[in-house]
C-alpha cells in the first residue's frame, strides 16, 4: 500500500456534504457541490476501510485527512459501536483510544496512555523534572500554594484552562493576578465534590518573554510527530503561526489576545472582525501566506539538535516510558499489549525565545488536519500542502510492515 498524496484542487467535483450525510442540501440547484449518489459499496474482506467518531464524521468530507484516505481507495464505514467489535475496519479514528471494545484487526489512532503526554496537567507533571524544554509550571489546585511561596523574580505567567483548546481562556498574567484572578473564579479550598474539582484544573506557566520574532510579531510552531512501536519520527517541516499585531511586553499590553497568542482560532477573529476577505489573506497573521518552519529554519541557521531532544525526551518520559506502558484502559488495554495495533500522529507546539532555545508548550493528541477554512470555501495554500505531504507519508510508515520504515519514511527523519 502506497500513499500518493493529495493536490490542493480537485479533478472531480467535491460530494457535497449534505448528501455525503444522506441530508437533503438545503441549497438544491444552488449547491456548487457534486449531488450524484454513488452505487453503494459491496464491502469485501479486501476492502480498505476507516471509521471515524461521528463528531468527526460531521466535519467537511474534503479535509485533508478525509481526502487523503479516500483518494487512496479508502471508504468511510458508519458503524455503531455495537458493530465495532464485529466488523473490522483498516484504520479506527478517534479522539482518543477507545473505551468500547473494536476489532483486533483494526489499526488505531491512539496508544492507551497517549493522555500522559496530551493533557496539559499531566503533561506538566510529567516533565517537570530532568526536562530542560518545558517552561516553569505549576497546576491548580493541586500546586496553588507551591505558586504562592514560589521566588518569581518578576516572571509573566500564562493561565490555561486544562481541558480547553482553541485559545480559550488562555490569558497572560502578573503573579498578583494570577493569584486573584483564581481565588474569584476557583474554590482554592477545593471543599467542591470531586467531580467539580477537576473541571476546575488550571494550568500556570512561565511566559517566555522574548520570544523569536518574525515581522516583529511573536510565532510559535506546529511541528509533527508520528510514533510506531518504540520509534520516534519527526516531520521535517510543520506550521509557524503568527500573532496577528506587532510584539511588545509591556504589562499594558497583556490584556490583548492579538499580540501575545499565536493560536489562529483566536487571531482568525480579527480577521473576521476587521472583514479581511480571502484575497488579502495572505497579509494577515497565523499560516496565512506564512512560511513553512523548513523554510524559516534555514533563514535563521536554526539547529535541529535541541528540537530533537525535547522530542525524544517528552515521549520517553510519558508515552514510551516504564512507568506508564502498562497503565491500563478501561477494557484492561496498556501500550506493552497493543503497540503493535496502534500509531499515534501527534502536533507539538513548540516557542523558541530571542537566543533560539525551544520550549515545548503543549502537545495536542489530535492536530487539525483540515488544510482549508472552517466551512470549506478557502483552501489554505502552505497549510494544506504541508498537512497533505505529512499525511500521506505518515499513512506510508503507519501501514508498512515493521522494520521497512525506513524505505517509505519520506520527509519524515527517524529519532529513535
Amino acid at each position: 500500500m502506497k500513499f500518493k498524496q493529495v493536490e490542493p484542487r480537485h479533478a472531480q467535483p467535491v460530494k457535497c456534504r449534505y448528501i455525503v450525510q444522506n441530508i437533503p442540501c438545503p441549497f438544491a440547484e444552488e449547491c456548487r457541490y457534486d449531488h450524484t449518489i454513488d452505487d453503494p459499496v459491496v464491502f469485501t474482506d479486501d476492502t480498505l476501510t476507516y471509521y471515524l467518531d461521528p463528531r468527526t464524521q460531521e466535519q467537511q468530507p474534503f479535509t485533508v485527512l478525509r481526502r487523503t484516505l479516500e483518494e487512496n481507495h479508502f471508504v468511510i464505514r458508519k458503524l455503531s459501536r455495537a458493530q465495532l467489535a464485529k466488523i473490522h475496519t483498516t484504520l479506527h479514528w478517534t479522539t482518543c483510544y477507545p473505551n468500547y471494545p473494536i476489532s483486533t484487526k483494526s489499526v488505531v489512532n491512539h496508544f492507551p496512555n497517549s493522555h500522559q503526554l496530551t493533557h496539559k496537567n499531566l503533561l506538566s507533571e510529567n516533565l517537570s523534572t530532568d526536562f530542560n524544554y518545558l517552561p516553569k509550571s505549576f497546576v491548580f489546585p493541586k500546586q496553588y500554594n507551591e505558586f504562592k511561596n514560589f521566588d518569581e523574580n518578576g516572571f509573566l505567567w500564562i493561565m490555561k484552562p486544562n481541558a480547553k483548546g482553541g485559545g480559550e481562556n488562555v490569558r497572560v498574567l502578573t503573579r498578583e493576578q494570577v493569584l486573584d484572578d483564581y481565588k474569584i473564579q476557583h474554590d482554592t479550598t477545593c471543599s467542591l465534590p470531586a467531580n467539580d474539582v477537576k473541571l476546575k484544573k488550571t494550568v500556570v506557566c512561565q511566559y517566555i518573554d522574548k520570544p523569536l520574532l518574525l515581522n516583529n510579531k511573536k510565532v510559535d510552531m506546529r511541528l509533527y510527530v508520528l510514533l510506531k512501536n518504540n520509534c520516534i519520527f519527526l516531520f521535517d517541516d510543520g506550521i509557524v503561526r503568527s500573532a496577528s499585531e506587532s510584539y511588545s511586553n509591556h504589562l499594558s499590553t497583556l490584556n490583548n489576545p492579538f499580540i501575545h497568542i499565536t493560536n489562529n482560532s483566536i487571531n482568525n477573529k480579527k480577521m473576521r472582525d476587521n472583514k479581511i476577505g480571502v484575497g488579502d489573506v495572505n497579509n494577515c497573521h497565523g499560516y496565512y501566506g506564512n512560511k513553512s518552519f523548513k523554510l524559516l529554519s534555514s533563514e535563521i541557521c536554526f539547529k535541529y539538535d535541541k528540537l530533537y531532544d525535547l522530542v525524544r525526551g517528552a515521549v520517553n518520559k510519558t508515552i514510551f516510558s516504564d512507568k506508564f506502558a502498562h497503565h491500563e484502559s478501561k477494557l484492561g488495554h496498556s501500550y506493552a499489549k497493543v503497540k503493535e495495533k496502534c500509531f499515534e500522529l501527534l502536533g507539538f507546539d513548540v516557542l523558541f525565545d530571542e537566543d533560539l532555545r525551544p520550549y515545548l508548550l503543549e502537545v495536542n493528541g489530535m492536530p487539525d488536519l483540515d488544510g482549508m477554512s472552517r466551512n470549506g470555501s478557502v483552501v489554505i495554500g502552505v497549510d494544506f500542502d504541508i498537512k497533505a505531504k505529512m499525511l500521506s507519508q505518515c499513512f506510508n510508515i503507519v501501514f508498512c510492515k515493521e522494520g521497512l520504515e525506513h524505505l517509505v519514511q519520506g520527509s519524515w527523519i527517524k529519532l529513535q
